[in-house]
């Protein structure tokens, strides 16, 4: 989905070299093209509804990242705030990731199921493969470290989104999840820990989806962008 981005500004802004540097920043974080428009206020070709706009103002999809208002009236100003900020650009942006990053550990939960969820034969089919690369003998010792690591990168993408919505309770239930995962499997050697624990692991994956997606919504109407 392409974003437009759009930068307004007037000659002589001191903060507009800085809000071009915050655009970049965001960009490169959220993997987007650098790539933006910009506007001089004071131009004649300038729509009357971005006129009230301080300067600099970075508008993604029309909308202000800051205020999410589409349209203000006034004389020129600039920002008492100074430039938008990266993160604040980034959090605009990333709307456009909602389901990449509430899936984020997903792929670390189904690495738990992979020894013997369900199937006995897996996790014998999973220590041949790592025989074959002459590590036989030390199946159990590469296995366990290797989920762990998967599991670890899970809760990373449950924190990052945690801090971003500052909902914590998905990243809570991530840990117990991924703590039952681990020992259920190499710890007690108890499947019914192990399948609880994979649950809730998947379950507050699920939670930080429906997250992104009323944060989007959020950003996607300037009513409810601007408390109204």
């Amino acid at each position: 989905m392409n974003r437009e981005i759009r930068l307004l500004y007037f000659k002589g802004c001191p903060n507009v070299e800085e809000a071009r540097s915050n655009l970049r920043v965001a960009l490169s974080h959220t993997r987007l093209a650098e790539h933006w428009e910009e506007t001089d206020l004071t131009a004649g070709d300038c729509p009357e509804r971005w006129k009230g706009f301080p300067s600099p103002t970075v508008l993604l999809d029309a909308a202000d990242v800051v205020s999410g208002a589409r349209e203000q009236a006034g004389t020129r100003s600039c920002r008492a705030s100074g430039a938008p900020t990266s993160a604040q650009i980034e959090a605009a942006l990333g709307a456009d990731r909602s389901w990449f990053v509430g899936l984020a550990s997903m792929p670390a939960a189904v690495a738990g199921v992979l020894p013997a969820l369900v199937c006995p034969a897996c996790y014998p089919a999973l220590a041949g493969f790592i025989g074959a690369l002459g590590l036989g003998a030390s199946a159990n010792r590469v296995i366990a470290p290797l989920t762990a690591v998967l599991l670890l990168i899970a809760l990373a993408g449950l924190a990052y989104q945690a801090k971003r919505s500052r909902n914590f309770w998905p990243l809570a239930i991530g840990v117990i999840g991924a703590a039952a995962t681990y020992l259920g499997q190499f710890v007690l050697a108890l499947p019914a820990v192990k399948v609880a624990g994979i649950v809730l692991l998947v379950g507050a994956s699920f939670w930080n989806v429906l997250l992104k997606i009323k944060n989007f919504r959020r950003h996607d109407c300037p009513d409810c962008a601007s408390g109204r």
